[in-house]
């Protein structure tokens, strides 16, 4: 209920300069990051996806759109809005490939195929992500890699010689054996 009313108060205060005959000023892309990474920090998410999502709108080629549309998609994720979540991570891969993120989007794609019952895809999203890294552990036990999304999730995938494991702020979040 909360979160409802802070969405209505943000609303409110878009809306009220229209009705008045004000105009909004317009915000720079930084200006959009900077005040959705504020809210990150203020643990405002609600905020924070407005302003990513306003952001994707606005500037959609921004140097900030990657990590504004992986925002947006963990946003649907932790809402438990899987069509939504599924729809925004596609679009992520789609756009961005080579990111290093890719892998934590497919990850998210995998669990939500998982959730909804869905083996057929959680089998080819378990194969994608098994073949994102051609495997080299010489002298290692494991290979890592690292990335801090947008909403300040410390996202992680540890691939080992016979599984892989994903973690979010250092919590195992899900683990592919194979």
């Amino acid at each position: 209920m909360l979160k409802l009313q802070y969405v209505f108060i943000f609303i409110f205060t878009l809306i009220c300069p229209l009705i008045a005959g004000a105009q909004i000023p317009s915000l720079s892309e930084y200006e959009l990051f900077s005040l959705a990474s504020q809210q990150v920090q203020s643990g405002n998410l609600d905020f924070a996806f407005l302003y990513f999502n306003n952001l994707l709108e606005q500037f959609p080629s921004s140097r900030y759109s990657e990590q504004a549309l992986f925002a947006v998609g963990e946003y649907y994720f932790i809402e438990r809005n899987y069509r939504q979540a599924t729809t925004t991570f596609l679009k992520f891969i789609d756009r961005y490939p080579d990111s290093v993120a890719s892998v934590f989007a497919l990850c998210y794609l995998r669990e939500i195929a998982q959730y909804l019952g869905d083996e057929s895809t959680t089998e080819k999203l378990t194969q994608l992500i098994i073949s994102c890294q051609r495997l080299s552990l010489v002298f290692r036990e494991s290979k890592t890699i690292s990335y801090v999304s947008a909403l300040k999730r410390k996202l992680c995938v540890r691939y080992f010689i016979d599984k892989v494991e994903f973690s979010i702020n250092g919590e195992l979040f899900a683990r592919i054996n194979y």
